[in-house]
């Protein structure tokens, strides 16, 4: 892999793409997972985060069948990267446990380190602040490290710091200067506002309102609401509270738009992907058709052209023989289409109940307009509102009695699958069990992200990826009965 060897970073998705069409057709695990992984932190490189969680995903499908370890490593570590990118912070530590854990076990210790800075990262991100500080520690201190390592961990470390808010201000404030020291910057916008506020906090109140200062000034800057944050902190520290809460309240404001735009956005988003999505099984259904005519056109010049050179010395027995498979064929179509037909009515049935069991909550959407309609005159006609939307919200997510009905006619319908599924996956969470039951009743990934409140469609095709293969692994007594009604 040239790109790796040289130390390029690469946002050209095209020169890869080749590679891996190339990998799917003819080459190994180890050649198509690199090839994935490659593409990945191409789109990671250009922040095209979503396309990289996907292409990395992928990657690490091959990881059962992978022999070379290190981009095992390397694959684990990336996702832990891009799960930091989208708020996925439980995921982030279980990536980088699972990065650290493959580079120890195969003798990998150039890696160590690395993955051990991922994991305090991730653990600084979860507010485990005690045993992030206690990896920092053990990154900054350890001679073997490189410089650069040193110093981003040095400027993870003063983060912290900061944000905990434990009188350790000097430290922070020491450890950023070291870094400006070696490497005259900092990586980016929060860490600058961080080391303002730490000369703040340490009583440089100048020194602080010019780095302030400069980070407003900067071109192109759009985190504005981030600097403010930190300058209602500072403004905090040296005992101007009317200005602090001024720029407090100026970040929420700000904050709140970025909001309304991101869900606005994202409406919008999932439109396009579902009309995409659409399109695509449209044309994957035509080629299969064509594919399948294709086939009995030419099975049929097959046996065509065997009876015609059996025909003189076997045609009685050929014709019996025909006969006989020609009913055997038409039972068997016969059968099939009554299964098929069957599980239809069940799945619609299912789905029939579901939309039964929570039709109580579109009634809701009329109590939510009264609400407002009342609240027109009223002072607090934001507050009442949302007091209403939080009651609806808590009612529909905590609504265990409506899925636990839900799963009695999945089982009554589907021979018991969600308790033989319970039985066999009892460490799974209701959130993942409600999951399973929508794909046992046959929801596409686009319905179940909308009633899920999931961050994406590609976010439910992952989770369904993550479970057939956790299925695939297992051991339970009805794998392929799971894996037969998922699909």
């Amino acid at each position: 892999m040239a790109l790796d060897k040289n130390y390029i970073d690469t946002t050209d998705t095209g020169i890869i793409a080749p590679a891996v069409d190339y990998y799917a057709r003819r080459g190994s695990a180890d050649d198509l997972m690199k090839a994935y992984y490659y593409q990945g932190v191409a789109y990671y490189n250009a922040k095209e985060y979503e396309n990289a969680m996907v292409s990395m995903t992928f990657a690490e499908d091959q990881i059962p069948k992978a022999t070379d370890m290190r981009y095992v490593g390397l694959v684990y570590s990336t996702l832990s990267s891009l799960c930091n990118k989208v708020y996925d912070l439980s995921e982030e530590l279980r990536y980088a446990e699972m990065a650290a854990k493959t580079f120890s076990e195969n003798g990998l210790e150039k890696y160590k380190y690395s993955t051990l800075a991922l994991e305090g990262r991730a653990l600084a991100s979860l507010k485990r602040y005690d045993e992030a500080e206690d990896i920092f520690a053990e990154v900054i201190n350890e001679p073997s490290v490189s410089k650069s390592l040193k110093n981003s961990i040095k400027e993870d470390y003063a983060l912290l710091l900061t944000l905990r808010h434990n009188h350790s201000d000097e430290t922070a404030l020491s450890l950023y200067r070291e870094v400006l020291s070696a490497n005259g910057s900092l990586r980016n916008i929060n860490l600058w506002s961080s080391y303002a506020y730490s000369l703040a906090a340490c009583g440089h109140n100048k020194e602080s309102g010019q780095v302030f200062e400069q980070l407003y000034a900067l071109d192109g800057n759009k985190e504005y609401s981030l600097i403010d944050i930190w300058q209602s902190a500072a403004y905090e520290c040296e005992g101007d509270y009317p200005a602090a809460l001024s720029f407090l309240r100026k970040s929420l404001n700000y904050q709140d738009s970025l909001v309304n735009l991101k869900l606005s956005q994202a409406t919008a988003k999932a439109r396009v992907n579902y009309f995409a999505l659409k399109n695509s099984q449209i044309e994957v259904k035509e080629k299969n058709e064509q594919v399948f005519f294709l086939l009995v056109f030419i099975f049929l010049l097959l046996i065509a052209a065997a009876i015609y050179l059996v025909y003189r010395t076997r045609t009685e027995k050929l014709k019996k023989e025909r006969t006989r498979l020609a009913e055997i064929a038409e039972s068997m179509r016969i059968r099939l289409q009554d299964e098929i037909g069957e599980r239809d009515a069940r799945m619609i049935a299912i789905r029939k109940e579901y939309t039964s069991i929570y039709r109580s909550q579109f009634k809701r959407l009329g109590e939510l307009c009264e609400t407002y309609q009342l609240a027109n005159e009223r002072r607090d006609s934001q507050r009442l509102v949302y007091e209403k939307v939080k009651e609806m919200l808590k009612d529909i997510s905590g609504d265990n009695d409506g899925q636990k009905r839900f799963e009695v006619i999945i089982d009554a319908s589907l021979n018991s699958i969600m308790k033989h599924f319970r039985e066999d996956f009892p460490k799974y969470s209701e959130a993942d069990y409600r999951f399973v039951s929508y794909l046992f009743a046959g929801f596409d990934a686009t319905t179940i992200s909308i009633i899920l409140g999931m961050p994406s469609v590609d976010a439910a095709y992952m989770k369904k990826s993550r479970i057939k293969k956790t299925i695939l692994n297992s051991e339970a007594t009805y794998k392929q009965e799971y894996l037969e009604t998922i699909s």
